[in-house]
């Protein structure tokens, strides 16, 4: 589970910039549902940590909130997948309103992505160096496995933690500062593909190879790049396929089921279990199947469409977390490995009592630390990318 994660993250561009006239209107749906989807990944790491026995893919007979729908308030797959759904459509919306050369799109989509990741891995570094000695205790008193995806004593030097977010996450795909940034590698190939297909304002075959996309990266098993086909051809579904609300509703419950067939529901029920051998998202994880990307797909699609839903995701509270998602994401598993770490094995209380302390203290801090990163790192980095743009290719 220290694979789970997503923004990018969302669409890692999940802050808002100052509106203009030369940028393309936000869709406050998606903004919602990443903020929502970003919130759940933060209780899916609680979980991970301090709860282990809680899930699947740590205990052979998990507890019985495992079995029941309350388990997609901590599966973190099921909201990774959204978020490069997410990623996907917006990027085909900004790349098909901003003509924009597709290198130039590419290298701002870097740094827009590494300038937090470092950010996050250099938090993480210090936040470690204090509180390694916490986080050694808990992986010991706790037994969870979740907690050895990240260095303890072994913490290497400060350089180290920087290069591992600017440049290592892109192409190892891992980070043992901060276990979230496997999706960084994902994020940047999957958004440079979709820059390049939306290089010409003007390409017939855009919608052909968008579809040829989705299926090759379906018979490969590359599902994290499946999401990206999908959202971009949401993207160019979007004026059409308006069916009824009923409709829509059929569609949003059954990707919620889809997403849940991480559980154990698939051994419940024995003319299921066949699906338990489909493959994985991510290689080793047998968490995030083909079912939970099929199910991201689906949600994605029908909330722009469900008005109930939309109202909900359009509400000041999912917006709120829609804005900060980013740094929720970047910033709570630091959290978890030191600071929680240390209160999980204070022993002033009955592990009963420290457990739901934690909890009741988690939220709160976790949104205070996500409010700070957007404020001090996101929203700056993307100002500051967003003229840089302008600045290198001011006619479109």
């Amino acid at each position: 589970m220290g694979s789970i994660l997503p923004i990018i993250m969302p669409d890692m561009q999940a802050s808002p910039v100052h509106p203009s006239a030369s940028t393309p209107k936000r869709d406050t749906v998606f903004d919602g549902l990443r903020g929502v989807a970003a919130l759940v990944v933060t209780f899916s790491h609680f979980v991970c940590a301090f709860l282990p026995a809680w899930l699947p893919i740590y205990s052979a007979s998990p507890a019985w909130i495992a079995h029941t729908p309350l388990a997609l308030l901590f599966n973190g797959s099921f909201p990774v997948a959204i978020f490069f759904v997410l990623s996907g459509f917006v990027i085909a919306l900004t790349a098909s309103k901003l003509a924009y050369p597709a290198l130039l799109n590419c290298g701002v989509r870097y740094f827009r992505l590494a300038v937090p990741a470092c950010a996050s891995t250099v938090y993480a570094w210090l936040l470690l160096k204090f509180f390694a000695s916490d986080l050694e205790s808990a992986r010991a008193a706790l037994g969870s496995l979740w907690l050895y995806d990240t260095y303890g004593r072994d913490l290497p030097s400060f350089m180290a933690a920087f290069r591992n977010g600017l440049v290592d996450v892109f192409y190892t795909g891992d980070s043992a500062f901060n276990n979230v940034l496997w999706t960084m590698k994902k994020e940047f190939l999957g958004s440079c593909v979709i820059y390049l297909l939306y290089s010409r304002p003007v390409f017939r075959f855009r919608l052909y190879c968008l579809i040829t996309g989705l299926i090759a990266t379906l018979c490969i098993q590359r599902f994290a790049y499946t999401a990206f086909f999908a959202g971009a051809l949401i993207y160019e579904t979007r004026m059409t396929h308006q069916y009824s609300q009923f409709s829509h509703a059929i569609l949003f419950a059954l990707s919620l089921l889809l997403g849940m067939l991480t559980t154990p529901f698939l051994d419940l029920y024995p003319t299921l279990s066949v699906l338990n051998h489909m493959p994985t998202l991510v290689p080793g994880d047998t968490t995030m199947s083909l079912w939970v990307t099929l199910g991201a797909i689906g949600l994605v699609y029908s909330v722009r469409h469900l008005r109930a839903v939309r109202s909900v995701l359009m509400a000041w509270p999912a917006q709120f977390l829609g804005r900060i998602s980013f740094g929720l994401y970047l910033t709570h598993v630091p959290l978890l490995c030191t600071l929680f770490a240390g209160m999980a094995v204070s022993g002033v209380l009955p592990w009963p009592m420290r457990l739901t302390l934690m909890a009741v203290a988690y939220v709160p801090v976790i949104l205070i630390a996500g409010y700070i990163f957007t404020r001090l790192v996101d929203e700056p980095t993307l100002g500051g990318l967003h003229r840089l743009r302008k600045w290198i290719w001011p006619a479109r």
